[in-house]
């Protein structure tokens, strides 16, 4: 049996998250602690994200507080497959306490995320003086043409070697979709991030099977199940994963096996959940730019061009717990 501590957290945005879904202002969330006998720790993180399809702050807090304060190491029959962050927290917290050891000696590059408006070009010329060559911007804001002119002018610019990512969070309709799929396709636009909502998988083969420029999934693929599904049906794009969001982290990690055809992507957790997400992103053989670049929206957090296993796995996630203050 294990001890099961948790706590709830909220960190401001250095500044709000414009999305398709709204105006993002705190990530929430919990985190949780299992110790065992021997006094060993493992930790995990629940990050929600409701407009994706998980589970709710609220929801998750019920899970976790219904299992009391010792579990046995089948807590996961316990908790339902709709509270997929309640999954990957609870399964990282015992791959901690059996941790077979980093995945050591590999550096990946890192893409930036650029904020909504006019202030994107500032910033991306920032990030580009510090080495970035990936950038991702929101689309599906405001008026297309307007949007279109403003990812011309960041294009040009990228250093040799650039690239854009266009994520529109599934808020276009299919003829602006399909604008932005043409519209990309003479440009250094890498892919084109989930164009359409997730209950159009017709209208997102389509876009895939007629423009050049590649198209991501990202909300069609939240969860473990969802992305055998798409798996099964045989999609020949790229799949966006969030591995703080997707469930099981054993389950994960056998769907995703050896290809190299995932993103893997921030849910804008601490760095208790960044530290098992970048260890499925480590572990896969993808060199596609990890999606962390997000140290522009935190207080006191920035960001490299550049991530090494060596350097992010040598946190002290001990100190990570005791230093989050807890929110009543």
């Amino acid at each position: 049996m294990y001890t099961l501590s948790w706590k709830r957290y909220r960190r401001r945005f250095r500044q709000p998250l414009h999305t398709a879904y709204g105006i993002w202002e705190f990530r929430d969330g919990l985190l949780l602690k299992l110790e065992d006998s021997d006094g060993k720790s493992g930790y995990g993180e629940v990050a929600p994200i409701p407009w994706f399809g998980t589970e709710t702050l609220d929801s998750a807090r019920l899970q976790i507080a219904g299992l009391g304060e010792s579990v046995s190491p089948e807590v996961l029959r316990d908790i339902p497959g709709n509270c997929p962050c309640c999954r990957f927290a609870l399964s990282s917290a015992l791959a901690g306490l059996d941790d077979g050891g980093p995945v050591e000696g590999r550096r990946l590059p890192v893409a930036t995320l650029l904020p909504a408006g006019e202030g994107a070009q500032v910033i991306l010329e920032e990030r580009i003086n510090e080495g970035f060559l990936v950038a991702k911007i929101k689309i599906g804001l405001g008026e297309t043409e307007k949007e279109m002119i403003q990812i011309e002018r960041l294009c040009g610019l990228l250093p040799e070697g650039g690239a854009l990512r266009l994520d529109a969070n599934g808020g276009l309709s299919t003829a602006i979709a399909a604008r932005w799929m043409a519209f990309s396709a003479d440009l250094p636009i890498e892919f084109v991030e989930q164009p359409l909502p997730i209950d159009d998988p017709d209208g997102l083969v389509g876009l895939a099977g007629d423009f050049p420029t590649p198209v991501a999934l990202d909300e069609s693929v939240v969860k473990v199940d969802d992305l055998k599904r798409w798996r099964d049906r045989g999609w020949d794009g790229l799949y966006v994963i969030k591995p703080a969001l997707a469930g099981n982290l054993p389950e994960l990690l056998d769907e995703l096996g050896n290809d190299d055809v995932f993103v893997f992507s921030t849910a804008m957790e601490t760095a208790i959940a960044r530290y098992s997400s970048l260890k499925v992103a480590f572990g896969n053989p993808s060199r596609r730019a990890l999606g962390f670049g997000v140290g522009a929206f935190f207080f006191g957090v920035y960001d490299e061009p550049f991530l090494s296993s060596d350097h992010e796995f040598s946190i002290d996630l001990d100190r990570e717990w005791e230093g989050a203050a807890e929110l009543k």
